[in-house]
């Protein structure tokens, strides 16, 4: 069974999401959407194989988001540990105003 893009962001409405600039390397992200507290802990993660993006496990610490990588282009499913998912919004370099920042809006 497969689910659409519509279907996966009304699963994940309840998790924490964030918004990143195309390009971001993931450590940055998870920094930025408070998910590790510095770079070295998310880099721990990363070589630990304790973080995946849209179901692949990452153990690069060069890992960058893409925006034409993401689901249906938009969006970024990561995975912390066993338990701990997050949203990843991946911005256009155009919106980069609105991207390096924390929000708790709706994807919807």
């Amino acid at each position: 069974m497969t689910l659409s893009p519509e279907e996966m962001k009304e699963g994940l409405a309840d998790a924490k999401k964030a918004a990143v600039e195309d390009g971001v390397t993931l450590i940055d992200a998870l920094v930025i959407a408070e998910v590790c507290k510095s770079k070295s802990e998310a880099r721990k993660l990363i070589e630990q194989g304790s973080v995946s993006v849209n179901g692949n496990k990452v153990t690069d610490i060069q890992a960058v988001l893409h925006q034409s990588e993401a689901i249906n282009q938009e969006f970024s499913i990561l995975k912390k540990g066993k338990e701990e998912l997050l949203c990843i919004n991946i911005l256009k370099h155009a919106d980069s105003q609105k991207a390096i920042r924390f929000y708790n809006c709706s994807m919807v």
